[in-house]
């Protein structure tokens, strides 16, 4: 990361704390909640707010706001122990390896996620979106891990107004697109065609919809409501994402 910071906050009334960047690269990320990997996460004017964070396998930690400031080392020249401030001693930019985070929330722009993937089969992921469109796509009724569902692929996916919820865990884009997305959801609903208001379970896809694809070689459903078990994309462009735990 670049143009960093990190000093004592709260979030929530919650001791924490506050991590500023100017740019960011996280590799090979996990992410609970979502149950996301991703080979890449990048975004510009990162904040994130941890209330534990932990790097090199625990060689440093800390909890709370107990950010530390100050790190000291044995001088052989001087023959005392220096104290230096956090950033100078891990430069910036910095390189940092085997992070940890428990993270409250998390702001950024100009986010990209490479080789998405979000399975949390057989828990929901709740997705809003005032509309969806969608290219080079496929809407079928199949089963995943032997639960019927609603298999969506699509070389190109847009969403404006997008929400995903599950438990505690929210995430908010105005804006979001997907290449080569595959959906598996439990439950559908959007308005299709601009003519009506569809809804279903399972793999059990109206009629209307398997015709649009036909018809339509891009489609736009409105006031889009999926409950999803498994979400892939090769990549995930977000202009400007909102995270959130509480």
């Amino acid at each position: 990361m670049s143009g960093w910071n990190m000093e004592p906050s709260t979030y929530l009334g919650i001791p924490c704390t506050k991590i500023t960047a100017n740019s960011m690269i996280i590799s090979q990320m996990y992410q609970s909640g979502f149950e996301l990997t991703a080979s890449s996460f990048s975004g510009d004017n990162m904040t994130i707010y941890a209330n534990y964070v932990s790097i090199s396998g625990g060689l440093i930690s800390w909890s709370g706001d107990q950010t530390p400031t100050l790190f000291f080392y044995w001088d052989p020249v001087q023959q005392k122990f220096v104290y230096v401030p956090l950033k100078e001693m891990l430069g910036d930019p910095v390189t940092l390896e085997n992070i940890v985070m428990h993270v409250l929330a998390l702001e950024a722009s100009n986010v990209v996620i490479d080789n998405y993937l979000s399975v949390t089969f057989p828990v929901e992921i709740t997705q809003t979106a005032s509309s969806v469109t969608m290219s080079g796509y496929d809407i079928v009724g199949t089963r995943y891990q032997s639960t019927p569902v609603t298999k969506i692929t699509a070389r190109s996916l847009g969403a404006k107004g997008m929400s995903m919820s599950v438990g505690t865990y929210r995430l908010q884009a105005p804006d979001l697109s997907m290449q080569n997305a595959t959906i598996y959801a439990t439950y559908v609903r959007g308005t299709a065609l601009g003519l009506m208001t569809l809804s279903w379970s399972g793999s059990s896809v109206p009629s209307l919809v398997k015709l649009a694809k036909i018809i339509m070689p891009t489609m736009t459903m409105t006031n889009v409501t999926m409950r999803a078990v498994y979400i892939q994309a090769n990549r995930v462009t977000i202009p400007q994402l909102s995270q959130s735990i509480l």
